[in-house]
């Protein structure tokens, strides 16, 4: 078994955590649509592990620098390690 659901797995969780973040309420739609891409991936696993890895990758990146309500997941680390405060207001 290759990495692809696992890489799916961390994309989704931060995609989920920056959602709740930035609006203050979870979007529980994300967790069974990591889990379900998560699980469509290791099927892909089956047919070629190296396609299965390169479109996880691709969907984690796109994951964590597009912006939704407001920051990027990479956005939102960024200005909390140069030390910006992370507020919690639902607010972009």
């Amino acid at each position: 078994m290759s990495a692809a659901p696992g890489i799916i797995l961390v994309a989704g969780t931060g995609t989920f955590a920056n959602e709740w973040l930035q609006t203050g309420k979870p979007n529980w739609r994300v967790v069974p649509a990591t889990l379900l891409a998560s699980w469509g991936f290791a099927g892909l696993d089956k047919l070629s592990e190296k396609a299965s890895v390169s479109l996880a990758l691709m969907a984690a990146i796109v994951a964590v620098t597009t912006k939704f309500n407001g920051k990027s997941v990479v956005q939102e680390v960024n200005s909390a390690l140069k030390g910006g405060s992370v507020a919690v207001t639902g607010k972009g």
